[in-house]
């Protein structure tokens, strides 16, 4: 009988921290997300600076 209930609070341990890691990496994945479509308007707004500056050099020539 001891033997079991040590097995359902392992068990139960193991299922609730695997509850909570999970959680965790959701808002890790959540972070990095808006980081990298943070950094995607930035390229964006440089990559058509530089479209731009480009079109401008042609005109002037």
């Amino acid at each position: 009988m001891k033997a079991i209930k040590a097995m359902l609070i392992i068990a139960a341990v193991g299922a609730s921290s695997l509850a909570m890691a999970e959680g965790g990496s959701d808002r890790i994945f959540d972070r990095a997300h808006a980081a990298n479509k943070a950094a995607m308007q930035v390229y964006k707004g440089v990559h058509e600076q530089s479209h731009i500056s480009k079109d401008e050099r042609v005109n002037k020539e």
